[in-house]
């Protein structure tokens, strides 16, 4: 809070337009569609979330049924978990992705054996790094996603695409878990994280299978947003105005300063 509080004041470069949450639900969806690498994005994330949203009903369950059913055991557990996603955000900014689908289909893979493993090493120190490595893993896919939209989406429909990702995503995941205590009485708990995992792990390769999603690249956006900030920065243009819309997101990719000027 004390940093944003230095910030100067920010004002937005276009109209603002009335607010109609449904309709710009509706105008996310649409530009989804039009763009099938996107339109990927979010069946595939319908899915992962669906099949992962039991964890932790299960997670409980597999705590206190293997694992001594303590609180405090839950709670090195997420703090592992955590601190392996601030490691692996490091790893991420340390080393930039280029292949979209490739980075998103590796992270879900590591997440996923993650997962499956928990069923069948079920003791505190097998599941602490299990934590370690989910925990690794998760920011790769995170970080891809969002800078992928960032990127690719026009600044006009980027909170439209973004709410309607995040509406549809979030839609499912009360199904999950609501089915969580079934799935753990129907099959018990080493096959609930098998299911959860292998869920997890499919539709990161079942979107493989669509050529504009596999052909999704960042590599280009660094070089074509640093010759930008070069050029402008040649002009004296301080303001990166010419990095605003259209080709899209350079604040993302680029060297992070953004695109509204300052008030």
């Amino acid at each position: 809070a004390i940093y944003i509080k230095q910030l100067p004041s920010l004002y937005p470069e276009r109209d603002i337009e009335p607010k109609h949450p449904w309709l710009e639900f509706r105008q996310g969806l649409g530009y989804i569609r039009r763009r099938r690498a996107i339109a990927t994005f979010l069946w595939m994330n319908m899915l992962v979330n669906l099949a992962i949203s039991p964890f932790f009903v299960v997670y409980v369950a597999a705590n206190a049924t293997w694992l001594g059913g303590k609180p405090q055991t839950l709670s090195w557990m997420e703090a592992i978990f955590f601190a392996g996603m601030l490691l692996g955000g490091y790893m991420v900014g340390r080393r930039p992705v280029n292949r979209v689908a490739l980075a998103i289909a590796s992270s879900l893979t590591v997440l996923g054996i993650s997962v499956v493993a928990m069923g069948y090493f079920t003791t505190i120190a097998s599941w602490l790094v299990l934590n370690l490595i989910a925990g690794l893993a998760l920011p790769l896919l995170h970080i891809t996603v969002a800078t992928y939209l960032q990127s690719e989406v026009e600044d006009q429909f980027r909170g439209r695409v973004q709410g309607s990702l995040a509406t549809s995503v979030g839609a499912v995941m009360p199904i999950g878990q609501f089915l969580g205590g079934t799935l753990v009485d129907a099959v018990g708990l080493t096959v609930s994280f098998l299911a959860m995992g292998l869920g997890t792990v499919l539709p990161g390769f079942l979107a493989l299978l669509v050529p504009e999603y596999r052909r999704a690249r960042l590599g280009h956006l660094r070089h074509q947003c640093r010759d930008r900030v070069a050029g402008n920065v040649a002009n004296g243009d301080e303001d990166w105005a010419a990095g605003e819309t259209g080709e899209g997101g350079c604040g993302a990719v680029g060297t992070g300063r953004g695109v509204a000027r300052h008030g």
